[in-house]
């Protein structure tokens, strides 16, 4: 054991002492920031490997008292805390409290093996300076690597994780209290997930999956919800497109304009310039140059998202979308072979029904799959 928790006295409370910082507060000046962390043994291998920046919180969970005392020398903070889950759930809660201050922060992971700074730093030996600077360079804001850990793991392109990935980025945005900053990781988190901005306000409706009563009719239910809502599989991929930028990748080489309703054609087409030129935030960079039903269009899916915008959802629209238009050509070729056969053209029936026969079967095969 690197030291023993003695209990608190009238003359020493650790909630109201930030320790090194007698020795750091000249250094955290120079430097503009400060380096936080969890033991006094870290702080003090710190200081031999030349971080005299470094101040601990004692073991402790950080106190109102001990950000106020470090609010005045620094607006910033880098924490480097233990590598273990308790670790990480006390810098998050530091996080939190600093914002709460008007202190910037900064949260830096120490890879493994090492388990804490102590370690890491003894580990690195000669190269302790060299590594230190890239492990604090490397470092993203505390709101950004909390965002990011509520999401370690989840597979946006599944629905059900689709919903608690939006629902813990929501849950870490709501605790950020400026409004400017909380935009900022709004825009950034949507990002990260693939979505919209609009689907991480507080109050907008989450995507999720439909219960599994709703599934019948298709694999996915598709169908039964259609029906129910009168919506087409082409109207259904623009609100997906428009509600989940990233699976623009999944369908653009899935699926032509030509195989579109007409009506939602140019839509579609408008939708993917606007991500080819500016990525996920196309769309929204550039609705306001789009017509107004097509904007119409575009907000109601934001304000009240599809039930499903999961990848394997989208393959199945782009695949409902090829068979209508495929029926279509069908009907387009019986109506010219009835013309042909009127005219006793024989060439052009042998062609017709040799094209309306590979049609069909492709057809059939397309509809076994689904």
């Amino acid at each position: 054991r690197k030291y023993i928790n003695s209990p608190e006295t009238t003359a020493y409370i650790k909630g109201r002492v930030v320790f090194g910082l007698d020795l750091a507060k000249d250094e955290i000046a120079k430097r503009g920031h400060g380096v936080l962390m969890e033991g006094q043994f870290d702080v003090i291998t710190a200081h031999q490997f030349g971080v005299t920046n470094a101040v601990a919180s004692s073991g402790t969970a950080l106190t109102d008292d001990q950000v106020r005392l470090l609010k005045r020398f620094t607006d910033e903070l880098l924490l480097v805390f233990d590598a273990d889950r308790a670790g990480r759930s006390a810098a998050f809660k530091a996080v939190e409290l600093a914002a709460a201050h008007q202190i910037r922060t900064r949260l830096a992971t120490i890879p493994p093996p090492a388990k804490d700074p102590d370690e890491f730093l003894r580990a690195a030996g000669h190269e302790a300076a060299e590594r230190w600077e890239s492990l604090a360079a490397q470092a993203p804001s505390g709101w950004e690597a909390w965002i990011r850990d509520a999401l370690v793991g989840l597979n946006t392109g599944n629905p059900n994780q689709l919903e608690v990935a939006v629902t813990r980025a929501r849950e870490v945005l709501a605790k950020i209290t400026d409004p400017a900053v909380r935009e900022t990781y709004r825009e950034r988190a949507a990002g990260w997930i693939g979505v919209q901005p609009h689907l991480l306000s507080a109050d907008a409706p989450t995507p999720s999956k439909r219960p599994p009563s709703e599934g019948t009719g298709s694999k996915n239910g598709l169908r039964a919800r259609e029906s129910r809502t009168k919506v087409s599989p082409s109207r259904y991929l623009l609100q997906l497109l428009a509600v989940r930028p990233v699976a623009y990748e999944v369908v653009r080489t899935k699926i032509t304009p030509a195989e579109f309703d007409e009506t939602d054609r140019d839509v579609f087409l408008r939708m993917l310039g606007s991500y080819e030129r500016g990525g996920d935030a196309g769309l929204e960079s550039e609705l306001a140059g789009y017509p107004a039903e097509e904007q119409d269009l575009i907000r109601r899916a934001w304000a009240a998202p599809p039930p499903r915008v999961d990848d394997e959802v989208a393959v199945e629209l782009v695949e409902r979308i090829r068979l209508d238009y495929m029926k279509g050509m069908l009907s387009g070729i019986i109506r010219d072979l009835s013309e042909a056969e009127r005219g006793r053209d024989s060439e052009k029936v042998a062609r017709l029904e040799a094209e309306a026969g590979e049609l069909a079967r492709a057809i059939t095969d397309m509809e076994r799959r689904n």
